[in-house]
């Protein structure tokens, strides 16, 4: 059994806090259905989004994972393991996503919007392919 004195776990403490804000790292929020991340280095800062749904109809939620101009579907197995799919959706940086039945099929789909730019909605074929 190790013995850790106050000072000890405050100076360990102390040097976790300063190693995560050396990588810039921010958590800006987080809930079962949205985690929020801010990014940021000494030049630029990018927000990434992770948004959870059932987007290939097997009864598990899958992730999609939003960067700066590009989001990624991330396959849930059902065991709590993902796998990376190939499909990619491509948006400028002012854009932001959100899932949900667009056209009232019953089938999770993708809205990438921006207050200044066009839309993009990609729909789910029910596979979980998108159009």
């Amino acid at each position: 059994m190790v013995k850790e004195t106050v000072s000890q776990a405050k100076s360990r403490s102390t040097k976790l806090f300063g190693i995560l804000g050396a990588l810039g790292l921010v958590v800006l929020g987080l809930s079962a259905i949205y985690v929020t991340l801010l990014l940021s280095d000494r030049l630029r800062t990018y927000h990434n989004t992770t948004d959870v749904a059932d987007l290939d109809g097997d009864g598990d939620l899958d992730a999609l994972i939003a960067g700066k101009r590009q989001a990624t579907i991330w396959w849930n197995d059902g065991q709590g393991s993902f796998s990376r799919s190939n499909q990619r959706f491509r948006y400028s940086d002012r854009h932001a996503l959100a899932v949900g039945d667009f056209n009232g099929d019953g089938y999770p789909d993708i809205f990438a919007g921006a207050y200044s730019a066009a839309h993009r909605v990609w729909f789910n074929q029910g596979d979980g392919t998108f159009r």
